[in-house]
């Protein structure tokens, strides 16, 4: 991991926070599979922690340093983030085809139409859904590394992205079809930038009392969300979502600075977070296979939520240690964090 003058060594806290939000999106996705996604716990849960995929973009630009080799960076980023994007959406696919096969609709367009679609509109096929945050991240990092090489100054390519960005949540809105990649590349990199400008003004005193504020007034007065993957407007106005988004990521960011909230459990999912991100959508099609559960979200399944919960507790770690001990074994670089 980078260090400069805020993280002389692997700053813990963000670890926390890391392991809260992964937590969270497993958790939002067993709802969403479930159909239960009216339940109060899921929709007051979105009221707290609707920032936690800006996050991980805001999380990545703080550590971001220009490059020497933009050629050598970007490889190495295909390496850590398209490898594992090509490799879980085999295994996703692969799981499922077996569901759709169990319930007797596998057909020619699932395995051969679907995935292209998926991937050159929403940025994932339908076997791994949350694998476009490989996808967009990738992008986000190379176009900022290139406008460094160019010397595209931060400032520019970020009012850019914000202009993009705002743009894209109407074009998504008016036009069919228009490509998600298109519209949260630019949201990604206005996060990212965020992060990148603000990892060190982020913890003064001042800066995080006016966060506060300002998250609490939109929070009270104008409640705005934004939906990161498609840049859809959930609620409210995107400006307002974007800006409460930075002002949460802000206080959490400070909060779990907070030794007692650095609980092991969230620090060792943080640090072993992409086994948890890149897994947790394929273990819910293992869970549906095995307990005939038609992965149908418009009717209330709360069965499947609570198989889909109680099997992430008990896999995902087993996973994710069982990961880790095969590539130390191998002798093999484990990609851990996103």
């Amino acid at each position: 991991m980078i260090q400069n003058s805020i993280f002389p060594s692997r700053d813990t806290s963000l670890d926390a926070v890391c392991g809260l939000f992964i937590i969270w999106m497993i958790i939002g996705h067993a709802f969403q599979w479930s159909g239960t996604t009216d339940d109060s716990f899921y929709v007051y849960g979105n009221d707290v922690l609707f920032m936690f995929m800006p996050w991980f973009f805001y999380k990545s630009g703080m550590y971001y340093k220009q490059q020497a080799n933009t050629k050598a960076a970007i490889i190495k980023w295909s390496k850590k983030l398209l490898i594992p994007y090509i490799v879980y959406t085999i295994i996703g696919e692969l799981a499922l085809w077996t569901m759709l096969y169990q319930q007797g609709t596998l057909n020619w367009r699932n395995i051969v139409l679907d995935p292209i679609i998926g991937i050159a509109f929403e940025g994932s096929a339908g076997g791994n859904l949350a694998l476009w945050f490989l996808l967009t991240l990738f992008l986000v990092k190379s176009i900022v590394a290139l406008a460094d090489k160019y010397k595209i100054k931060k400032v520019y390519l970020w009012t850019v992205s914000v202009i993009l960005g705002g743009g894209g949540t109407i074009l998504i809105q008016h036009v069919a079809h228009t490509p998600y990649w298109l519209v949260n590349t630019p949201l990604g990199i206005k996060f990212y930038l965020t992060g990148y400008y603000l990892k060190d003004k982020q913890y003064d005193r001042r800066f995080l009392i006016t966060s506060i504020i300002i998250f609490g007034l939109i929070i009270a007065f104008l409640p705005s969300q934004i939906g990161f993957r498609d840049d859809r407007t959930i609620c409210g106005y995107w400006i307002t979502g974007v800006i409460a988004s930075i002002a949460g990521i802000v206080i959490f960011n400070n909060l779990f600075k907070l030794i007692v909230f650095q609980l092991p459990v969230l620090t060792s999912i943080g640090r072993t977070s992409m086994d948890y991100y890149c897994a947790h959508w394929i273990l819910f099609y293992i869970v549906c296979i095995l307990f005939g559960f038609n992965n149908s979200n418009t009717i209330p399944n709360y069965d499947e939520l609570w198989t889909l919960l109680f099997a992430s507790i008990i896999i995902l770690p087993c996973y994710s240690y069982w990961y880790g001990v095969s590539h130390k074994l191998g002798g093999k670089r484990r990609v851990k964090t996103i």
